[in-house]
């Protein structure tokens, strides 16, 4: 089985994010971000000249939006509804966990093609009128669509180069041209359209979208990989304008994913199933574009995790081995006792006996190697000044040798 060990870190590693500096001096709406030469002051997301306007870090948010950040990616946290936040790029996060602080968002999208009136008059032209503030003609093939923010659910209102609140509110009307006919039996794709979709003369779909996007400050933690507990906090309207303006000056860069979500969602068996899928792609794109104004800090905590193999058995066989190993220890240094108490007297008699030397004394020393000694050495004649002997192999009296002993002359 695997266990898991956890493991102090000394110093937090930067897995938070907070706004940089440029951001906490104004409300960060559209027209507080005008940058004027006469009147200089810090930029938070976008400069607005007189006939142009880009991203203050636009590599920073390019890369978030195309998933090669090593600073910063947009994660998916599954709730109702599913909540996008920015998190820490899965490589940098190995063995891992930690607790920090984060911004995330939630659209919340309607399809409200009926309540804005959208209709075909002619097969180029598809109109809808949403509000006085918000009507147009999408045209009869597509791509084609049409946003607008607003400061009211109504959309009436979209007055927002002065800040949005928390939550703002987004439409979003839109053609797509991909060949499918609405008409049972026919060459398309799908014979019947749900309810609030509308089948086009020459194909495609168009559909209008009512959204309502909430901005939260988020404090979560990360275990093993996974998002144990998610705390969202409502933000200020200062930080929802940070991620309201970007898609609104240079909303073309969010365009291919919404667009690609309107393309795989008109296979959607419901109307409000599309919606949630240009939902989720919304928040996706708008957040990644509103990365530019975040730095990485410190986590509120960080532990590191270790993981290796273990075997796992049944605790009575483990303990009873245990005990029995312990016994046969205990056994062993019993026997070693009773060894040692009866080592003396005649068994090391015995033991000599046994050995080379006493093989040799009691085969050619006659009576003397057999006779009790202190001393291996007084088996031999030689140790009391006798002649030593001579041994050799001699015929025997029948028809084979044997070892023999010789007096030594002189």
């Amino acid at each position: 089985m695997e266990f898991i060990q956890l493991l102090p870190v000394a110093s937090p590693a930067p897995y938070s994010f907070a706004l940089n500096s440029n951001c906490t001096s104004s409300n960060n709406s559209l027209w507080a971000q005008y940058y004027s030469p006469a009147k200089p002051h810090p930029i938070c997301s976008i400069a607005i000249g007189g006939s142009s306007a880009y991203f203050i870090n636009s590599t920073q948010s390019l890369q978030v939006l195309n998933n090669v950040s090593e600073v910063a990616t947009v994660l998916t946290y599954e709730s109702n509804p599913p909540f996008t936040y920015l998190g820490i790029p899965q490589n940098q996060v190995k063995n891992l966990d930690y607790t920090a602080t984060t911004f995330g968002m939630t659209t919340q999208c309607k399809p409200v093609s009926s309540q804005c009136n959208l209709r075909q008059e002619g097969a180029s032209t598809t109109l809808y009128n949403c509000s006085d503030t918000w009507s147009g003609d999408l045209g009869g093939t597509g791509p084609n669509w049409d946003t607008a923010y607003f400061t009211d659910s109504d959309m009436t209102s979209g007055n927002t180069g002065y800040g949005v609140p928390n939550p703002y509110y987004w439409g979003y009307a839109a053609i797509d041209g991909t060949g499918i006919q609405s008409t049972s039996g026919s060459a398309g794709l799908i014979g019947s359209l749900p309810a609030d979709i509308l089948g086009l003369t020459h194909g495609g779909i168009a559909f209008v979208l009512a959204c309502t996007i909430t901005q939260y400050e988020i404090e979560y933690d990360s275990v093993n990989g996974t998002v144990t507990r998610f705390v969202s906090t409502l933000s200020n309207d200062s930080v929802a304008n940070v991620w309201q303006v970007p898609p609104t000056i240079n909303g073309y860069h969010a365009a291919p994913k919404i667009l690609e979500a309107t393309s795989t969602g008109i296979f959607s068996s419901t109307a409000q199933e599309l919606a949630d899928t240009i939902a989720l792609a919304y928040s996706q794109a708008a957040l990644a574009l509103g990365a530019q104004a975040v730095i990485r800090t410190p986590s509120l905590a960080v532990q590191e995790r270790k993981s290796f193999l273990v075997s796992r058995v049944p605790a009575a066989p483990l303990f009873t081995l245990v005990a029995a190993n312990l016994l046969f220890g205990l056994l062993g240094v019993i026997l070693a006792l009773i060894a040692i108490a009866s080592s003396g007297g005649d068994v090391r008699e015995v033991q000599a006996r046994l050995s080379i030397v006493g093989l040799v004394a009691d085969r050619f020393e006659g009576q003397r190697g057999r006779d009790g000694v202190k001393e291996m050495d007084d088996y031999f004649e030689e140790k009391e000044g006798h002649d030593s002997m001579r041994v050799g192999i001699d015929r025997n009296d029948g028809a084979g040798f044997a070892y023999k002993v010789w007096q030594k002359t002189a």
